[in-house]
């Protein structure tokens, strides 16, 4: 096997992992891939899914959370109208949907 990869090989081999997974590629042949581009061993490249997915994670709970943010905002902004017409059913609508999104209620 080759020599141990530095720490920008292994941010560019984790980056070229994350783009396989999304593409649909499964295990064995990113086993294959790692194997004959980077002469690493399954271990190696188990790890590297790992980080992959560990990343892929992250940036999809950094995006719902950016969601959910944006969401409970413009229900916000509905409730306020909602206040200003009297619109006591659009109140508490939007009221329920907030604690949903946020989970507040079960």
């Amino acid at each position: 096997m080759g020599k141990k990869a530095t720490a920008a090989e292994k941010n560019y081999r984790v980056a070229k992992v994350i783009r396989l997974l999304a593409n649909g590629v499964q295990r064995p042949d990113i086993l294959e891939y790692a194997r004959k581009e980077w002469d690493i061993s399954r271990s190696s490249t188990d790890n590297l899914i790992k980080a992959a997915k560990d990343e892929i994670k992250e940036a999809i709970n950094e995006q719902r959370d950016d969601f959910v943010s944006r969401k409970i905002y413009q229900l916000e902004d509905i409730l306020m109208k909602a206040a200003k017409r009297e619109n006591h059913s659009a109140m508490v609508g939007a009221i329920r949907l907030q604690c949903e999104i946020a989970q507040v209620m079960k």
